[in-house]
């Protein structure tokens, strides 16, 4: 998996989750992959998170939000997708219309896979014909700290990641417990056994 020519588009639901954004965040950073999203991929994104997340827990929810999408897109400027919609009208095998436009921004990205937690929202054969892979980010994850040409550099990443984190700042126990209640039990299985790298 070579960044200069592994291109990923992210689903909105796989990155309101701040510990699964910042999972898959830093292991493009780290250049393990190139990550890419259009701009109604962060709209829902936005949505969802002050859904999910920040409803109970701040005054300014959809500030906070704001915010962290400013911070995606000033960490990784060239994710943007654009141009790509003018693609949505040909994919009438999409079952629900609201996600074509992600499979638009992969096509016009010429990303490998599309990363979402809604697997049957992109069927599989569909995205054959396409040759888009579609994955969940706990495989994708698990997956990108199996490789073994990049298991050194990836394993650093989650380490920077948990060196960040101040609030709570967190153990690596803590955060394979963490992991395990945002759905990634194979990222948490594969971790556990490699603690003393990360």
């Amino acid at each position: 998996m070579f960044a200069n020519r592994f291109t990923v588009v992210t689903d909105a639901c796989v990155l309101v989750s701040p510990l699964v954004r910042n999972l898959l965040l830093s292991l493009a950073e780290a250049h393990l992959y190139r990550v890419r999203w259009s701009g109604r991929i962060l709209d829902e994104f936005e949505r969802g998170f002050v859904r999910d997340v920040l409803r109970h827990k701040l005054d300014d929810p959809e500030g906070a939000a704001r915010k962290a999408r400013g911070d995606m897109e000033r960490a990784f400027p060239e994710a943007m997708v654009e141009g790509h919609e003018h693609l949505e009208a040909a994919l009438n095998d999409i079952p629900d219309p609201e996600d074509c436009h992600v499979v638009a921004a992969a096509l016009h990205a010429s990303a490998a896979q599309i990363i979402t937690n809604n697997l049957r929202d992109f069927p599989a054969e569909v995205m054959k014909q396409l040759q888009i892979d579609v994955r969940t980010a706990d495989d994708f994850i698990a997956d990108t700290l199996d490789l073994p040409m990049d298991s050194s550099t990836a394993l650093s990443a989650v380490h920077r990641l948990r060196k960040r984190l101040k609030r709570p700042e967190l153990t690596p126990a803590e955060m394979l417990i963490r992991m395990e209640r945002n759905g990634l039990g194979q990222t948490a299985a594969l971790l556990a056994g490699r603690m003393e790298l990360w």
